[in-house]
């Protein structure tokens, strides 16, 4: 696959002429007025029946178009409907949990089942940190030194005693590095707040 085919498969939203994002499944093939979220140039939905490849929005350039491209994606709009919608919903169905011994022939062993996980409340963007003592706190704001940050989840899921179970990393690009994992992983087992922070 061309990274220019790639870079259109970011784009599964446009702008109808009405300025109302349209996603790209409900969207009628070719040019039927569908404008970039980026440019506010015009797009073309490339609507595709082969199996396995996926139907976006594309540029439609002419010859007389300066040569200039666009370079927007609308991975972040992508990522801000999802935020919402974990919001509003406070909900989030999370896959098994499988164990894999070096072997990969050998199939794996079922951890935990599939299933629906349900908040009490949701947040977003949240900064855990360790305070000099050890504990693991959150805020919103920055007044902390940031050397003690641990994670910031896209959203984090409390239950009723308000009490955070599920971080939850939105990836629309990259997944989480090693050392956020590891953050994560040191916010989790804190010998102070193993109670207060495991995962359900």
């Amino acid at each position: 696959m061309s990274d220019n085919h790639k870079e259109n498969l970011q784009n599964r939203y446009a702008n109808n002429v009405e300025s109302i994002p349209i996603y790209i499944d409900d969207a009628e093939s070719g040019l039927r007025g569908y404008f970039c979220m980026g440019c506010n140039k015009q797009m073309e939905a490339v609507k595709t029946k082969i199996l396995g490849r996926a139907s976006y929005f594309r540029h439609y350039v002419t010859k007389k178009d300066p040569q200039d491209k666009c370079t927007f994606s609308d991975k972040i709009y992508r990522h801000k409907l999802a935020k919402e919608n974990l919001l509003i919903n406070k909900r989030i169905k999370v896959p098994a949990v499988y164990k894999y011994s070096g072997n990969l022939s050998e199939p794996g062993i079922l951890l935990k089942s599939a299933e629906v996980i349900e908040a009490y409340t949701a947040q977003a963007n949240l900064n855990f940190y360790e305070d000099e003592s050890g504990n693991i706190k959150w805020t919103k704001s920055n007044d902390f030194d940031a050397e003690y940050l641990l994670c910031q989840p896209d959203i984090t899921f409390f239950d009723k005693t308000n009490t955070p179970f599920l971080f939850i990393e939105i990836a629309t690009n990259h997944k989480p590095d090693k050392t956020k994992l590891l953050n994560l992983l040191r916010s989790l087992v804190s010998h102070k707040n193993w109670d207060a922070l495991k995962i359900k």
